[in-house]
């Protein structure tokens, strides 16, 4: 085999790598949309058929100088109508929570939307229910689809909060309407946030990419300690012992630890008194550690596969 040159086999491997940083976790998708002339169209949403008071409503919003529309996790869309005077805000929730952001509207306002869902049946999207609500202050949210007429403040980025798509984003129905989607994010983050969350995202994709997620090399390693165990000898079970005490200094429910304990009315009378665990920070010290060492354990055997490689090309 001919020699390939280190530099064609380094970009390839950073190209990969690049790749596959670059792809998103999670993220929303359309559930039927076409692309044409370099723009998208979502729909068609099917309202010809609807009972008249929810066909006035839609026309209503189609015109509407103030829309809002989101997309939740169950592919449903709803749409509603924000009167003039009224201000939006996305806030993000906390991992965990059923949605991923909440809009919240000030003053509340009483509102009737319309919510649709997609039906592969008839290929559109289908009206499923009416959101109707007195003093509306917002809901829970997973992607915005229409914020026209005001912005949304917020300081989330905008890739996030909107479904990405090529072009300008029309909504279209079955009777031939059509208006356009999206709107404007406010931005409440100065732009020393904006570079401390990019690092913070780059850092945690890296993270993600290098390191393995609990328990891969379990199975591995055990092997590997079953048959060192048994070339110690009884040296194994001193080494098993002081597992047990670093095990124990992780455990937050174990009596193993060092405490400062300051008795009652020690320094006053009245004083409750209080126990202090000299400890128990040691398991967060503990999981940084093992974190920093498994990605320079993978680096190093990213870098050691890399120079075997190019060995492997150059013969």
């Amino acid at each position: 085999m001919g020699k390939i040159p280190r530099l064609f086999v380094l970009l390839s491997v950073s190209c990969v790598l690049l790749v596959v940083l670059s792809l998103g976790v999670y993220g929303l998708t359309f559930d039927n949309s076409r692309e044409e002339g370099g723009n998208t169209y979502l729909g068609k949403f099917h309202v010809k058929d609807m009972a008249p008071e929810d066909l006035n409503t839609w026309r209503e919003m189609m015109s509407a100088p103030r829309l809002f529309a989101e997309q939740d996790r169950n592919h449903k869309i709803y749409f509603l109508t924000v009167p003039e005077g009224v201000t939006g805000k996305i806030v993000k929730n906390p991992p965990g929570s059923s949605f991923d952001y909440n809009v919240v509207f000030s003053p509340a306002f009483d509102v009737r939307g319309l919510v649709f869902q997609y039906s592969s049946s008839t290929g559109m999207y289908e009206l499923v229910g009416n959101y109707d609500s007195s003093n509306f202050t917002g809901f829970g949210l997973d992607a915005v689809i229409v914020n026209r007429g005001f912005p949304l403040a917020s300081n989330i980025a905008r890739d996030e909060l909107y479904i990405q798509h090529p072009g300008l984003l029309y909504i279209e129905d079955d009777l031939g309407g059509t208006m356009e989607g999206e709107g404007e994010i406010e931005d409440e983050n100065p732009w020393w946030q904006h570079l401390l969350d990019w690092i913070n995202s780059f850092w945690k994709t890296l993270k993600n990419f290098i390191v393995p997620k609990e328990g891969y090399f379990d199975d591995w390693f055990q092997e590997i300690k079953n048959a060192a165990m048994k070339k110690l000898g009884p040296i194994s079970e001193v080494l098993g012992k002081l597992h047990k005490v670093f095990e124990a200094f992780r455990d937050d429910t174990t009596n193993t630890g060092l405490y400062w304990d300051v008795p009652s009315n020690h320094f006053y009378d009245g004083f409750p008194g209080m126990r202090v665990s000299l400890l128990r920070g040691i398991n967060s010290i503990l999981d940084t550690v093992k974190t920093v060492l498994t990605m320079v354990c993978v680096v190093i055997t990213v870098i050691t596969c890399y120079r075997r490689l190019i060995v492997l090309f150059e013969q």
